[in-house]
């Protein structure tokens, strides 16, 4: 809260408990006999202030002289009910957007903060109609086994991961000292070394059947996956023989803002403004190329050209073709 609640707000509290009510000048003395000083006016103001910033329940009885104040709800107390109006807004506010994380296997906890929300506070009403939308994927599968892999990381137990890809289609069961979770293009991915095929490997949880804890001693890893392991690539596949290079791409100036401002990668960078017979920027990542550079590219169709290198330039020309056949 920004006021703090000191004494004087205790003790006002405690004599608007009472049902007998007390005057202004009867909170005075009460005040004064516990040494804290204060004038009838700013009593008045500190009473109009749980009205107002707190919604404090109280009544003003004109029956006797002078006026007597209290609660009017015997088992109020303004130390059960801490929030602001600003801040109750701040919390049904922060409540609508933890809803539409609801389907994100990382804020599997929302659903239950929100009901708390709900039912102690009796928000529901007041952000019925959501004003934010999240991307998110409503069909995504495996998301009962974030949590469960989130804590073995933490804990560090290998687990039997029972494994279904698209080809072959049967399942494939891994022994894995699992170590990171990573969400790109709104599915999410474990990396973990692989005993068997004695690599560091990436399972998609959308491809998980089934997983299981083993006794077997957990093997950690020096990986910082955060800040290196990805740190030259698009999306989550890293290919080991291949090494990062420098590819140069020409950008229409029409989609120029566009990439200006969402780069291709966190290596983007301006190469070259667009002259007036120009009608391109040409600009430089510097990457490992994989499936997911390719994607990214092409998503941009005529928008985007590779200059070079070579290969990579090659690879979309064969990817472009290969699609043409499609259409023919």
């Amino acid at each position: 809260m920004k006021r703090n609640l000191s004494n004087i707000y205790r003790i006002i509290d405690r004599c608007l408990s009472d049902r007998s009510g007390y005057s202004v000048k009867d909170i005075q003395i009460v005040l004064k006999n516990e040494s804290v000083e204060a004038t009838s006016k700013q009593i008045i103001t500190e009473i109009n202030f749980l009205k107002k910033e707190f919604e404090a329940p109280i009544e003003q009885l004109f029956g006797t002289k002078p006026a007597l104040y209290r609660y009017e709800d015997k088992n109020y107390s303004v130390f059960n009910y801490v929030l602001t109006k600003k801040e109750k807004k701040q919390l049904i506010d922060t409540a609508e957007m933890l809803a539409k994380y609801k389907n994100n296997p990382n804020y599997l906890w929302a659903e239950e903060v929100i009901e708390k929300i709900n039912s102690n506070l009796h928000l529901q009403e007041e952000y019925a109609r959501p004003i934010v939308g999240f991307a998110e994927n409503k069909f995504l599968q495996g998301k009962e086994y974030f949590m469960p892999l989130f804590n073995a990381i933490k804990s560090k137990n290998v687990l039997k991961v029972n494994y279904h890809p698209f080809y072959p289609d049967k399942d494939i069961e891994y022994i894995i000292h699992p170590y990171f979770l990573k969400q790109y293009n709104e599915r999410w991915f474990l990396f973990g070394w692989n005993n068997e095929e004695n690599k560091l490997q990436n399972l998609a949880l959308d491809r998980i059947t089934n997983i299981k804890k083993t006794e077997i001693d957990y093997q950690d890893t020096g990986i910082d996956f955060e800040n290196e392991y990805f740190g030259n690539i698009i999306g989550v596949t890293l290919l080991t023989d291949e090494k990062a290079v420098d590819i140069i791409l020409k950008v229409r100036k029409n989609r120029w803002g566009y990439l200006r401002t969402k780069p291709l990668h966190a290596s983007q960078k301006l190469v070259e403004e667009p002259n007036k017979k120009d009608n391109f920027v040409t600009i430089k990542i510097h990457v490992i190329p994989n499936l997911e550079l390719y994607s990214n590219l092409l998503f941009y169709g005529k928008d985007i050209e590779v200059v070079k290198p070579l290969k990579v330039k090659n690879k979309i020309i064969s990817i472009i073709e290969e699609m043409k056949k499609n259409y023919n």
